[in-house]
């Protein structure tokens, strides 16, 4: 990945596609309001795309999905070794996307491709997937967690929500 030319991802970034839209409760949505806000490419101030602008109502939908899906014990109550194929799952398909994502983070925020690439945020489960030994074919039971949510949507993030 370090051997690419800076002309290499000059051109890898002119092939990229953008995803606007807001991802709530497993689908890309436009924001409720239906408005948009420029995303800029800090390094030299062009606009990347337009994403949805979203409101605490888009928050709220968030939120109860969430809930929904917590609650369900889709996740919760999966067994440990399925869980864990989950994780493994995604740690291969942020691998296998390790460039793109890097690419992605670099122009979205301006740091160079090299810290990008070395992120660990492009590592984010790896290591705990691996570890997870499923030794019984139940689960623990957990506490509810009791957090107030943010009312408001500041940009796009990185989450690991149940399927």
């Amino acid at each position: 990945m370090l051997d690419k030319t800076v002309t290499d991802w000059q051109a890898a970034s002119r092939k990229l596609a953008f995803e606007g839209r807001a991802f709530i409760n497993g689908r890309y949505v436009d924001a409720l309001s239906g408005s948009t806000r420029p995303t800029l490419n800090p390094a030299n101030g062009k606009v990347l795309t337009e994403v949805a602008s979203c409101g605490p109502e888009d928050a709220d939908l968030a939120v109860a999905g969430a809930r929904k899906v917590f609650e369900s014990g889709a996740w919760s109550q999966m067994a440990p070794a399925a869980r864990k194929a989950v994780l493994v799952r995604w740690a291969g398909l942020i691998e296998q996307h390790a460039e793109e994502l890097a690419l992605l983070e670099c122009l979205d925020v301006g740091k160079p491709i090299s810290d990008t690439l070395t992120s660990t945020c492009l590592q984010p489960c790896a290591p705990s997937a691996g570890a997870a030994k499923p030794s019984t074919k139940s689960t623990m039971k957990l506490r509810p967690l009791h957090r107030e949510p943010w009312r408001w949507c500041s940009g796009c993030r990185w989450a690991s929500l149940p399927p």
